[in-house]
C-alpha cells in the first residue's frame, strides 16, 4: 500500500481549486485591455476577430452593409477605409480558396454575391421561378428617369408622348424611383423624380454615376442573368436619348423644395435581392413578355 505524502496531498488540493478560464477571459488575457484600429478604440474581444465579425454580418445581411451600419451594430467607430481593407482581405481569402462568391460594392455598401460564372447553375436551380417583368412602358419610363434625373412627369411625357401615370405608380410602389421634391429651377415648381438604392441594387451599381454608357450596355448584358431586361433597358434608353437630343441640358444642379406630403406611402416589402427579383406587371398596360427565370 502506497501512502501519499503531505506534499502530494497539498498539490492535489491546489489543483482542485483552480477555476478554468472562460473563452472570454482567455481572449481578454491574450489581447490585453484595448487595441487601436485607425485611431478608434475597439473592444479587445472584437479586435482579434473583427474580420470574422464583419464577414458574418455581410453573410447574414439581406441589405448592402456600410461602415455606418457597422458602427450601429458594433457600437464602435470603423471608418470606410478600414472597412474596405477588411472587405479586400475577405475577397483575397475567398479567391485563394476558389470560393464561388465574393463581396461586391453595391448601392453604397457591401454585400455577398455569387460569382457570375456560376449563374447558369443557380438559374437551373430556380428554373421553375418565372420572372415577372416590368412592361415596356414602365421600363422606358425608368430609363428616362435614370439618365435624366431629376426629371418631372411633364418632361417624361414630353419624351414618350403618352401618359406615364400607371408607369410612375408601379415604379414608386416597387421603390425603383422616388419623389425628390419640387424643382425651384423648372417653371411651376413641378415634382421631380429620381432613382433609389433599390434601383442600384437591381442593376448591380454602387452609385448612379456608375450607370453604364449606352455602348457599354451590350457588354454588361453578355452572360448576365438579367440580359433580356438589360437589352430592353438599353433599347429604351437609346430611344430616350434620341427623342431628347433637342433639349438643352442645364449645367447647374437644380435645387429642390422638400415636399414630404408628396411621397407615396407603400407597404413594407422585402428588399430587392440579386437572386430573387420579382417585379409586378401593370394590368392596364401592355402584356409583359415572359423572360427567363433567374436565381
Amino acid at each position: 500500500m502506497i501512502l501519499e505524502s503531505e506534499e502530494n496531498k497539498k498539490e492535489v488540493r491546489d489543483e482542485a481549486m483552480i477555476v478554468p478560464e472562460t473563452a472570454e477571459q482567455s481572449d481578454a488575457v491574450e489581447l490585453g485591455n484595448t487595441a487601436e484600429i485607425t485611431g478608434s478604440f475597439v473592444p479587445p474581444e472584437i479586435t482579434d476577430s473583427l474580420e470574422h465579425v464583419v464577414e458574418a454580418l455581410l453573410f447574414a445581411s439581406d441589405e448592402p452593409l456600410n461602415a455606418s451600419k457597422l458602427k450601429d451594430i458594433l457600437g464602435v467607430h470603423l471608418d470606410g477605409r478600414e472597412f474596405r481593407r477588411i472587405v479586400n482581405d475577405i475577397n483575397r481569402k475567398l479567391q485563394s480558396e476558389r470560393r464561388p462568391f465574393e463581396v461586391s460594392e453595391v448601392a453604397g455598401g457591401f454585400q455577398y454575391r455569387t460569382i457570375r460564372a456560376y449563374q447558369k447553375y443557380i438559374k437551373a436551380l430556380f428554373k421553375d421561378r418565372a420572372m415577372r417583368r416590368l412592361s415596356g412602358q414602365a421600363l422606358e419610363t425608368l430609363a428616362i428617369i435614370a439618365y435624366k434625373q431629376p426629371v418631372s412627369k411633364a418632361e417624361i411625357e414630353g419624351i414618350r408622348n403618352v401618359s406615364t401615370d400607371s408607369a410612375l405608380k408601379t415604379l414608386l410602389e416597387k421603390r425603383l424611383i422616388l419623389i425628390l421634391g419640387k424643382s425651384e429651377e423648372k417653371p411651376g415648381k413641378p415634382i421631380v423624380y429620381g432613382t433609389t438604392k433599390d434601383f442600384l441594387k437591381y442593376f448591380g451599381l454602387s452609385k448612379i454615376s456608375d450607370l453604364p454608357k449606352l455602348e457599354e450596355m451590350e457588354e454588361i448584358a453578355k452572360g448576365h442573368e438579367k440580359s433580356e431586361l438589360i437589352h430592353d433597358f438599353k433599347r429604351d434608353t437609346e430611344k430616350t436619348r434620341t427623342l431628347s437630343d433637342k433639349e438643352a441640358v442645364s449645367e447647374s444642379a437644380p435645387t429642390f423644395e422638400e415636399t414630404p406630403e408628396a411621397t407615396v406611402p407603400v407597404e413594407e416589402t422585402a428588399p430587392v435581392q440579386e437572386n430573387d427579383i420579382s417585379l409586378p406587371v401593370e394590368t392596364d398596360e401592355e402584356e409583359p413578355r415572359s423572360g427567363e427565370p433567374i436565381a
